[in-house]
């Protein structure tokens, strides 16, 4: 199971609105872009740098953050726009470790329901 199409950042115009209007985040192994949206959907766009070589080994990292971020589902404040951009080393990163990260950075942007 993974994120249903409908919440997720696909076209160029959304992902540079929450560049360009959202604040940036920087994490050891992971970048969080946020914007808050009208709305009651969190939507996700997933990206990860050329420096990872390879196209099978960029996926598998999409599908990775796509996870840890789908086990935070109900704890994300609604009507938000994020992109987590993958670091290069975060490809040894164990699964756990990745998702704990993806969770500070959420409660550090104060994104969390149990942050209000």
């Amino acid at each position: 199971m993974g994120i249903p199409a409908y919440t997720r950042l696909k076209s160029n115009r959304d992902f540079g609105l929450v560049y360009r209007r959202g604040r940036y985040l920087p994490g050891r192994h992971v970048v969080l872009h946020t914007n808050r949206v009208k709305g009651d959907e969190v939507r996700l766009g997933v990206a990860v740098s050329r420096k990872v070589r390879g196209a099978v080994t960029r996926n598998r990292l999409k599908r990775r953050l796509r996870e840890a971020f789908y086990r935070l589902d109900g704890e994300v404040k609604s009507g938000t726009d994020l992109i987590l951009t993958a670091k290069e080393h975060a490809l040894d990163l164990p699964f756990d470790l990745l998702q704990a990260e993806i969770r500070g950075l959420l409660s550090r942007s104060e994104l969390l329901v149990h942050d209000r």
